[in-house]
């Protein structure tokens, strides 16, 4: 995972231009869930001390629940598993 830059994304000029609506986020994550593809997610951390930032990373999801509200991904460059809350959930996108 690593911390979001602009520069990754020359056409955008703030990160509002990156959030996509929920009902658009669930449907990605539905989709990669049930078709076994990864995806891009972009996604709001808090670390230890209160900082909140916001990665990205690719993924592949591993369980998707849209009653409970969570997702549980796998980055798939450092292989380390998070149980996300789907509202932290900024983008998804295919790869």
């Amino acid at each position: 995972m690593e911390q979001l830059s602009y520069l990754d994304y020359p056409s955008i000029q703030s990160l509002e231009d990156l959030i996509e609506p929920i009902e658009e986020v669930l449907s990605q994550l539905s989709l990669a869930y049930c078709a076994d593809t990864p995806c891009r997610i972009i996604a709001e951390f808090k670390d230890l001390n209160g900082f909140v930032y916001q990665a990205s990373f690719d993924a592949r999801v591993h369980q998707f629940s849209s009653q409970k509200q969570t997702v549980y991904v796998e980055d798939l460059k450092t292989r380390a598993c998070y149980l996300l809350p789907i509202e932290r959930i900024l983008s998804a996108q295919p790869l």
